[in-house]
């Protein structure tokens, strides 16, 4: 839980930044752009001249749904306008779970060496050792590009070919479909029948 102090903290370095006076539309690692921004950690260090932010030690970054963790994370804003976030972390962690609230929208789970996220184009990008999960399906490659607002994907291998993508899908079950069987459940049927 949070404490009232941590949380004033985390308003002061935002105010300081310059992030709560700009447009709302300018972050959004939430889809609800609106909601509030919390950033909790170890330590920060502020550059209001440069519009930089450095927060190290299990930073965590919230927003309505969403939640972004990493071991060190660094925010740029341009006339108090917030440009991106670079996170890193062994791993880096990001999650979205607007599904919980919208039935429509799936949650979304990524890890990654180092997940950037690009303001102008509302994307995130996990590099090194990328996992991303969207309900029960699963993508994996070097680099993960996830379009927050058309909650869209990109996948890609690296360099060297010896990284390559791999999406697990699973298929939604329709009303009347037949369950694939196992074979514990097949030896079940096989004996029900006799």
């Amino acid at each position: 839980m949070l404490s009232i102090r941590t949380i004033h903290k985390a308003s002061q370095l935002l105010a300081l930044l310059g992030v709560v006076t700009f447009n709302p539309q300018a972050l959004a690692i939430d889809p609800n752009r609106q909601a509030a921004i919390e950033i909790e950690s170890d330590q920060a260090e502020l550059d209001e001249t440069n519009g930089t932010a450095i927060y190290s030690g299990h930073v965590i970054i919230k927003q309505g749904m969403s939640r972004l963790e990493a071991d060190s994370v660094s925010v740029t804003a341009t006339n108090g306008r917030l440009e991106s976030i670079d996170a890193s972390g062994n791993p880096a962690r990001f999650v979205d779970l607007n599904g919980a609230q919208n039935q429509t929208v799936r949650d979304i789970r990524g890890e990654s060496e180092r997940i950037h996220y690009q303001s102008e184009t509302a994307t995130l990008t996990f590099q090194g050792q990328a996992r991303l999960e969207q309900d029960q399906n699963s993508f994996s490659g070097d680099t993960i590009i996830y379009d927050i607002e058309a909650r869209a994907i990109k996948a890609s291998g690296d360099q060297s070919g010896e990284t390559r993508v791999r999406i697990q899908y699973q298929p939604k079950a329709e009303a009347g479909d037949i369950k694939p069987t196992t074979p514990e459940t097949s030896d079940a049927n096989a004996e029900a029948t006799q």
